[in-house]
């Protein structure tokens, strides 16, 4: 049960931050007059800037789950080593 919900717990707090970065680069990237770009791994996007006419948007792509569940994974891994490790007294 500790591996699950720390997954979840970390998984749920990276799209939340990645969520909020998505508003950030938004607001740079306007005020900043940033063209077209694709952050990303590999050929995995996670954000997708691009102006259009005098419009800035950011787009999610599917990196923003892919990495979301990677970081889920290494809390929940790192929550049972822990419990693990720790001796409860």
């Amino acid at each position: 049960m500790t591996f699950l919900r720390a997954s979840l717990i970390g998984a749920l707090t990276i799209l939340v931050l990645e969520i909020a970065l998505a508003f950030l680069l938004n607001v740079v990237g306007e005020s900043q007059h940033w063209g077209n770009a694709q952050l990303g791994i590999g050929p995995l996007p996670i954000y997708t800037l691009s102006r259009v006419g005098g419009s800035f948007a950011v787009k999610t792509g599917p990196g923003v789950i892919v990495v979301a569940v990677a970081v889920g994974i290494l809390n929940g891994l790192g929550a049972r080593w822990l419990s693990r490790s720790t001796p409860l007294t």
